[in-house]
C-alpha cells in the first residue's frame, strides 16, 4: 500500500457501508487524504453454492477489473472477502458453497494484483475454514499479498463453541490464537483488530496483543464522543486500550459515516494522528537513536573470534549514560585505592616510629620525620589502572577523567588484540596527550604488563551479561591485577522472562538456513509482551579469587514463573545488570533499567514450536551455560507447561568460540 502520511505516521483506510461506484468512492477518499478504501471483492448478496450460483443468478456477480487502472487496485484498495463465507457449518453443502467462494475470490484478488485482503472472522474453533486458509498462504499466486483476518475485540459464541469468558463472547484473542496455530503461524497472515461497542474493562488485557501481527485496527465511527468544540474524540477507557498498539504504524480504518461536525473524516484522523504522535513523543533520545534497530534480530558478537568494525565502535561510544556510570564508578574506586594506600603507609611508619622509640631517646623525633616523608609519597602514589578490552579507547578516557575529577596519580595500561583499534588508541595518545598511558597490544588472557594493577576495567558484558565471554575474559586478565585489586565491573546477574513474539519467532525460522530457532539473537524488543516476570539466571564476580583454575564457568538453573495471562509463548527473553562499583549500576533488565542507556539490547532465545499458556500457568524453563576448551554455548528447553526438546544440543546451531 502507498501512504500519504510520514514515515512515523499511521495509514488510513475506510470501509464504506456501500460501494456502489468504486471511482467516486477512490475520489472522495483521496479528497479526504485517505490512503486506501475497503471495497468487496464480490456483491455482498451474490451468494454461490457448491456447483455454481445460488438462486438463479447469471451476472457477472462483481465489477469488471476496467473499472480502476491497475495501478489503483494496487496502490489504492483492499478487497474484503464475503462474510457470508462459512466454511464450518454443519451443512456439507454450506461448507463446499464457501470454500468454492473463498477460492473464488483469492484468485480475483490475485488478478487484481491488490496488495492486501481482508478475510472474514473465524469462530473459537474453525478448523476447515483454518484448512482452506492455509492452502491460500502456501499458494505460489500472488505471495506477495497480505492475508488480513478481521478479528473483532468479543466475537459472539454460537452453536459450534464452548463457552467461555464473558458470558456469550468469546475473547479475540483466543480467536486469534485458535485460528493461526491452525493455519501453522504463517508469516502471510495478520490480524485486523476491530473494535466494537463493548471493550476489556481491564487495559492490561490489550499488551498480549502487542506481540502479535497486529496490521490494522477497524474503528466504528459510532465508538467516537464530541468534544465541546465538536470534534471527534475517545474516551480515557478507550485511549487506554489502544495505547499499545498506537506504539506501532498500522492501518486504521474507520467503518461508518462521520457523525460530527464535519462531512468528512478527516478529523478522525488528525485525533488517531495526535494519539499516535504523542505516543512517539514519549520516547527517550536513546529510544529515538535505536528506532531502526527494533524487531530486527542480530546474531550476537564473537568478541574473541572476530574483531569490531568502525560503526560498531562508533554506535557503542554514542551512549554517554554507560560512560557517565563507569566515570563515575572509577573515581570511587581510586578515592578507595587511594586511601588504603595511605593508611598502609600510615601503618607502616607508626611501626617504623615505634622501632625508632626502641632505638634511644631521639627516635619519636626521627619517626615523625618519617611519617611526613611517607604521607608526602602517598599523595604522590600513581595508581595502575589496566583497561582490558580497550577498544578506541572511551574507558581509557573515562579512566583519565575520573583520576582528574578526584586529583588522583593514575598509570594506564591499554589492553586491546584488535589491530585497527590499536591504530585509533595510538594516535590518541599523541593527539591528545595521554602521557601516561601505555597501549598494549595482545590478547588480554595472556598479556604481561610491565606491572601488576591496583583496579582492572572493561566492558565486555553482553545482552546475557555473560554471552559475550567476560567470565572467561576477566579470569584470563585476573592474572595481570594485584591480589586485593578492585575489578569494574565486580559482578553481573543474567536476567530471563517468558516472551511472547509472533514476528520474532517467524524472523529466527527463517533465518541461518533453519537453525534460527536454536539461535539466541540480539534485539531491540518492541512488538512483544511478556508473559511473566523477569527472574534472575546466573551471577558472576571479580575478581574470582577461588583456587580452581582454569575457573569453572559452567552455570544450569531451573527457574518457574507464572504466567500473568492467557498467551502463546514463542521463547525467552534476555537480560542483565552490574555493579560496576558500590551503588554504581547499570542494567537492561525491565525492573532496573538505567535511564537513558541503549549500548545493550536484549537476546530472544526461540522456542522450537510455540507454546500456548494458560493464566496462572507454571512455565519451568531449563538453561545450560556449557564451556568447552574451544566454545561456550547454550541449551535452553521447557518442564512445564509441556515438555520439549533440549535446544540447540552441544551448541549445534550457535556458539561462542573461545579462539
Amino acid at each position: 500500500m502507498t501512504s500519504s502520511q510520514s514515515s512515523e505516521g499511521l495509514i488510513f483506510g475506510s470501509e464504506p457501508l456501500c460501494v456502489s461506484r468504486i471511482r467516486a468512492s477512490l475520489e472522495e477518499g483521496a479528497q479526504t487524504k485517505l490512503d486506501f478504501v475497503i471495497v468487496p471483492l464480490y456483491h455482498p448478496r451474490f451468494r454461490r453454492d457448491a456447483i455454481g450460483v445460488h438462486d438463479g443468478r447469471t451476472g457477472p456477480g462483481t465489477r469488471s477489473d476496467r473499472e480502476l487502472e491497475s495501478k489503483a487496485w494496487t496502490a489504492d484498495v483492499v478487497g474484503t472477502m464475503s462474510e457470508w463465507i462459512d466454511l464450518d457449518n454443519s451443512d456439507v453443502r454450506v461448507q463446499q458453497a464457501g470454500e468454492q467462494a473463498l477460492q473464488q475470490e483469492s484468485t480475483w484478488a490475485c488478478h487484481l494484483g491488490l496488495q492486501a485482503v481482508l478475510l472474514p472472522p473465524p469462530s473459537l474453533v474453525s478448523p476447515n475454514y483454518a484448512r482452506v486458509v492455509r492452502q491460500m498462504c502456501a499458494g505460489t499466486t500472488a505471495p506477495y499479498q497480505q492475508l488480513w483476518v478481521r478479528i473483532p475485540l468479543f466475537t459472539p459464541l454460537d452453536y459450534r463453541n464452548t463457552r467461555i469468558g464473558r458470558g456469550d463472547v468469546a475473547d479475540g484473542w483466543q480467536v486469534w490464537d485458535s485460528f493461526r496455530f491452525l493455519t501453522g503461524h504463517h508469516h502471510r497472515l495478520s490480524v485486523a483488530l476491530e473494535l466494537g461497542n463493548e471493550l476489556p474493562d481491564d487495559p492490561n488485557c490489550m499488551q498480549r496483543w502487542a506481540a502479535e501481527p497486529v496490521k490494522a485496527i477497524i474503528i466504528p465511527t459510532r465508538i467516537f464522543q464530541e468534544n465541546k468544540q465538536g470534534f471527534p474524540v475517545l474516551s480515557k477507557h478507550q485511549q487506554q486500550i489502544l495505547a499499545p498498539l498506537l506504539r506501532f504504524r498500522l492501518h486504521i480504518i474507520f467503518t461508518g459515516r462521520s457523525r460530527h461536525s464535519s462531512a468528512s473524516l478527516t478529523p478522525y484522523m488528525q485525533y488517531m494522528q495526535f494519539l499516535h504522535t504523542r505516543n512517539l513523543e514519549q520516547m527517550t533520545e536513546g529510544e529515538r537513536f535505536t528506532q531502526s534497530y527494533k524487531d530486527t534480530l542480530q546474531s550476537p558478537l564473537q568478541p574473541l573470534m572476530d574483531n569490531l568494525e568502525s560503526i560498531t565502535y562508533e554506535t557503542f561510544e554514542r551512549d554517554p549514560i554507560k560512560y557517565q556510570r563507569y566515570e563515575s564508578a572509577i573515581a570511587k574506586a581510586l578515592v578507595d585505592i587511594i586511601a588504603l594506600h595511605q593508611a598502609s603507609q600510615q601503618k607502616h611508619s607508626f611501626e617504623m616510629n615505634l622501632d625508632g622509640d626502641g632505638d634511644d631517646g631521639g627516635g619519636g623525633v626521627r619517626g615523625e620525620g618519617r611519617v611526613g616523608i611517607e604521607e608526602e609519597h602517598s599523595a604522590h602514589h600513581e595508581v595502575v589502572i589496566t583497561v582490558v578490552g580497550a577498544g578506541r579507547g572511551p574507558l581509557v578516557a573515562c579512566a583519565l577523567s575520573a583520576a582528574a575529577s578526584v586529583s588522583a596519580n593514575v598509570r594506564i595500561y591499554a589492553v586491546e588484540k584488535n589491530v585497527h583499534a590499536i591504530v585509533t588508541l595510538r594516535n590518541r595518545v599523541l593527539t591528545e596527550r595521554w602521557n601516561n598511558v601505555v597501549v598494549i597490544p595482545g590478547d588480554m588472557r595472556s598479556c604481561k604488563p610491565p606491572e601488576l594493577a591496583d583496579l582492572l576495567v572493561s566492558e565486555l558484558l553482553g545482552s546475557w551479561g555473560d554471552n559475550e565471554l567476560s567470565p572467561e575474559c576477566l579470569d584470563g586478565a585476573q592474572l595481570c591485577l594485584k591480589q586485593g585489586g578492585i575489578s569494574i565491573p565486580c559482578s553481573y546477574t543474567s536476567f530471563v522472562a517468558p516472551l511472547s513474539s509472533n514476528k520474532l519467532w517467524m524472523c529466527a525460522k527463517d533465518m541461518m538456513d533453519g537453525k534460527g530457532l536454536e539461535t539466541p539473537f540480539v534485539v531491540k524488543l518492541h512488538n512483544c509482551f511478556q508473559i511473566a516476570d523477569t527472574m534472575p539466571l546466573f551471577r558472576f564476580e571479580h575478581p574470582n579469587w577461588q583456587p580452581r583454575r582454569p575457573h569453572d564457568n559452567g552455570r544450569f538453573s531451573s527457574i518457574s514463573f507464572r504466567a500473568q495471562q492467557n498467551a502463546t509463548m514463542h521463547g525467552l527473553a534476555g537480560t542483565f545488570e552490574s555493579c560496576l562499583y558500590k551503588e554504581d549500576m547499570i542494567s537492561i533488565a525491565p525492573h532496573s533499567h538505567t535511564p537513558g542507556m541503549f549500548s545493550w539490547f536484549p537476546l530472544f532465545i526461540p522456542l522450537a514450536n510455540p507454546v500456548k499458556v494458560n493464566q496462572d500457568d507454571i512455565i519451568t524453563v531449563c538453561i545450560w551455560r556449557c564451556v568447552t576448551a574451544h566454545k561456550v554455548w547454550y541449551e535452553w528447553c521447557l518442564t512445564s507447561p509441556i515438555c520439549t526438546p533440549i535446544q540447540n544440543s552441544s551448541g549445534h546451531a550457535s556458539f561462542v568460540g573461545l579462539h
